[in-house]
């Protein structure tokens, strides 16, 4: 099944992969948009349609029973007992699906919905993502009772809205994941505790993209799933080692996507990208692709966070001075999204400063937390008019950068220092610094946080 902005169209698979396209399947409706259809047992099968909602008798094609609304239905999604349905923009409706076609449950939010997502596999919840407010809410089913809600910040009149939910059971032997995308491109994920009346946990921000995106549930092995992110930088969420991992994939501006499993093609996706659709396959290797992002400077280090799946690079650019003709040179730290490869902010040193080292490490944040920071070193050069025996750097300085939720880069301390900052590391919670022919550490004691 196919759904258009104003029709629905059926396609049927031999078992040699032949394909049909029928004018008739089953009594669904055919002449409008289909949110979504489901075959809800062997006897039943579900289609929702902004004006209807129909359960068909899935052998003979029977109308079993049918729903018209008054308002429109702009999002649906079920599990095996319930329909929850977005009806006008502010109404969440619940119908029994199991037994006979029947409303069970409203409620009406002070907020615009913008998304909704319910599973079988979470029967006793479903998730809203509001429009106006940016935030998330877990709902009880049938209930509609709000079990928490968490807001994501942003403003009303941006795109920093929540466009698509999941719940997903993403890591194996661990409580279940939030996911929620953003229209900016920026992927939420939370840890959702069953247990303590769903109390959301370990949130993590992380740009996928550029715009929004929108998710689909693709089953795994051992009762995990993959998440499939559909976007100008598609990915694959899935779980290793105990941790969410996104992967890019190598089809590009995939729009959404669907399991699909016909005889002729088992375990399979259709993915409509560029206006084509496509069979795929989900190939559980994780194959190697190379990608290659033009920077225009000169690379001087390379460090990387994978807490923030961001690489921190420092750069020189060099430029002509066009009055003196002479050559000048610009240093520069940038943050680059691995999953998007593009850079995502760039902070400009100051004159005559030149990168010498990066460094990524886990420091304190002043409450007891601890997150990835970027530590700078640098060097002065001497003015030119200086001896040639004494162009050694006799000032730097080492900077901290913090990325802030936008991703963009912050500096948060900075220490003068006498000699350039060739080098390094950590040794337990101070860090150790090679100037020029020496060796110092303790200098975590020293930082001046900038106001």
């Amino acid at each position: 099944m196919v759904s258009f902005i104003d029709e629905t169209r059926i396609f049927r698979f031999d078992p040699d992969g032949e394909v049909e396209e029928l004018d008739d399947f089953k009594g669904f409706c055919l002449g409008e948009e289909t949110l979504i259809a489901i075959t809800l047992t062997e006897e039943k099968l579900l289609q929702v349609t902004p004006a209807r909602i129909t359960l068909i008798d899935a052998e003979g094609g029977t109308v079993l029973s049918e729903v018209t609304t008054t308002s429109k239905i702009t999002a649906a999604s079920a599990n095996h007992e319930k329909l929850v349905c977005n009806v006008g923009n502010n109404s969440i409706v619940v119908y029994d699906i199991l037994h006979e076609l029947k409303e069970i449950k409203s409620r009406t939010f002070e907020n615009e919905i913008a998304c909704l997502y319910a599973s079988s596999a979470f029967p006793e919840i479903c998730t809203v993502g509001f429009w106006t407010v940016a935030a998330v809410s877990l709902l009880s089913l049938p209930g509609l009772e709000t079990l928490i809600e968490v807001s994501l910040g942003g403003d009303t009149a941006g795109v920093t809205i929540p466009r698509s939910v999941v719940v997903a059971q993403v890591l194996k032997n661990q409580p279940p994941s939030l996911l929620v995308a953003m229209g900016d491109g920026t992927l939420y994920t939370f840890s959702v505790d069953g247990k303590k009346n769903y109390a959301l946990s370990q949130k993590k921000a992380i740009a996928l993209g550029t715009q929004a995106f929108y998710f689909q549930v693709i089953p795994g092995e051992n009762d995990t799933v993959s998440v499939f992110a559909a976007c100008d930088h598609p990915s694959l969420i899935y779980s290793d080692d105990g941790r969410l991992v996104y992967s890019a994939v190598t089809a590009e501006n995939v729009t959404n996507l669907s399991p699909f499993n016909a005889q002729a093609f088992p375990s399979s996706v259709v993915v409509l990208a560029d206006g084509e659709l496509k069979i795929s396959n989900v190939d559980p290797a994780r194959n190697i692709h190379v990608k290659t992002l033009s920077i225009g400077d000169v690379v001087r280090r390379v460090s990387y966070s994978r807490e923030r799946q961001t690489y921190g690079i420092v750069t020189i650019h060099s430029s002509i001075e066009v009055s003196t003709g002479e050559e000048r040179y610009t240093c520069y730290v940038r943050a680059v999204d691995d999953a998007e490869f593009a850079v995502m902010d760039s902070y400009e040193l100051r004159e005559r400063e030149l990168v010498e080292s990066i460094l990524c490490a886990r420091l304190d944040n002043g409450d007891g937390t601890k997150n990835d920071k970027f530590l700078v070193g640098t060097g002065f050069q001497p003015d030119a008019e200086d001896d040639d025996e004494d162009l050694e750097c006799k000032e730097g300085r080492m900077l901290i950068f913090e990325l802030s939720e936008d991703r963009k880069l912050k500096l948060a301390a900075e220490l003068k220092v006498k000699s350039a900052v060739k080098a390094m590391d950590m040794a337990g919670d101070h860090i150790v610094v090679a100037l020029n022919k020496t060796v110092s550490s303790n200098f975590i004691i020293a930082l001046v946080p900038i106001s």
